[in-house]
């Protein structure tokens, strides 16, 4: 019992360490530049809204239009409420959940091949069930994400469409090999041995490298073919 809940204690402060350092000692306040690194800021158009309809001009930088600042806190006060702050949260606004939903995989396999180390030097099962339930709900979600909430596109450029295929053949690799993972886990359970233990994390680490490179072609589609952004080459069939 007290060797378990050592191990307990151990996974606590593992996990604890990424949200104590995840966001650094730097403030989210504007860092003042010297002189010779100001550059002019350069006026980004207006970009039109998914439902055709205008955009509202920027904001002018400098303005002293009477009200325009108690106009700005006003809104950001209401968004900041409890009501505004669900309605942001409001899933209606995204076309798509996909990029949600992939960040279950993207966190929990990972996780599941540090626990499968671990378990590989430790000898408690705590840390192979631990890599099994990581595991299995990466898999779970990576499942949602590939198939019900799976975006349909459409108008994608040459360009895009090959990223799109790297994009889909590296998260179905990465379901198959974390499935193989969950199996070689629960044979862990049953039968223990460091073989079996090594070939468990050696398949999580080829599931965390293949989701990894998933996660790449998935932001390469967003921020440089654009897709999904405001709705931009989805089919909404």
């Amino acid at each position: 019992m007290a060797d378990g809940f050592r191990s307990l204690v151990f996974v606590w402060l593992l996990l604890l360490q990424g949200f104590v350092f995840a966001h650094g000692t730097e403030s989210h306040e504007d860092k003042p530049q010297h002189a010779e690194q100001q550059r002019p800021v350069e006026k980004i158009p207006d970009a039109p809204l998914r439902d055709g309809g205008a955009a509202a001009p920027a904001a002018q930088a400098g303005s002293t239009e009477p009200g325009a600042a108690d106009g700005d806190s006003e809104a950001i006060g209401s968004k900041m409420s409890v009501g505004g702050i669900i309605d942001d949260l409001a899933w209606s606004q995204f076309p798509t959940l996909h990029p949600m939903i992939v960040h279950l995989p993207v966190t929990l396999i990972p996780l599941a091949f540090v626990f499968s180390v671990i378990s590989f030097f430790v000898p408690q099962r705590v840390f192979i069930w631990l890599a099994l339930a990581f595991a299995a709900a990466g898999l779970a979600g990576g499942f949602v994400a590939a198939f019900p909430m799976h975006p349909h596109t459409t108008g994608l450029s040459e360009a895009a469409k090959f990223t799109l295929e790297k994009h889909d053949f590296f998260a179905y690799a990465t379901l198959w090999l974390t499935l193989v993972a969950v199996f070689v886990a629960l044979f862990c359970l049953w039968k223990p041995n460091r073989l079996d233990k090594a070939g468990l994390s050696l398949i999580l680490l080829l599931s965390s490298v293949s989701v990894a490179i998933t996660g790449h072609y998935g932001g390469t589609l967003a921020y440089v073919h654009g897709v999904g952004v405001q709705g931009q080459f989805l089919s909404s069939h």
